[in-house]
């Protein structure tokens, strides 16, 4: 009983990070989530990540852009009709999110979304490697 407890209130707290996310969000044109897939399949390999490349098609898109995109694609991500190709793609906009913010050096919108990530990982999969990764990142940001 205490794990279901547990998974609904960190199920609430990324819903809670994620309605926040979208409301720091200032852009007033509506994200496209096939934009925010192209973005997303245009930056660096979360494995050997290059910030360089990844900081250029950032400015291609705009920063603020960026984000808004990033964030649509992690909303179709986190729908319960989400295929497993929307799974892996909403976690790549996850540490695009991260990346992105410690780029502009907003420490707490990176942590917020890399506890999205943590959570997004610990609730809804099995990838125990990747979940361990995900929950250390935001103790990083501290």
């Amino acid at each position: 009983m205490h794990t279901k407890t547990t998974r609904k209130q960190s199920a609430l707290l990324g819903f809670l990070l994620l309605a926040i996310a979208c409301a720091c969000s200032q852009q007033s044109a509506p994200a496209d989530p096939a934009e925010g897939m192209e973005l997303v399949l245009q930056l660096s390999s979360a494995v050997s990540p290059d910030a360089v490349a990844d900081e250029a098609v950032f400015q291609h898109y705009g920063l603020e852009r960026s984000e808004k995109l990033l964030l649509a694609v992690v909303s179709t991500g986190r729908n319960p009709a989400a295929t497993a190709n929307d799974w892996v793609v909403m976690h790549r906009a996850l540490d695009g999110l991260v990346e992105l913010n410690i780029d502009r050096r907003r420490f707490f919108m990176a942590s917020t979304y890399a506890n999205m990530q943590d959570s997004a990982y610990r609730n809804d999969e099995g990838d125990y490697g990747s979940a361990l990764a995900a929950a250390r990142q935001p103790l990083n940001l501290q």
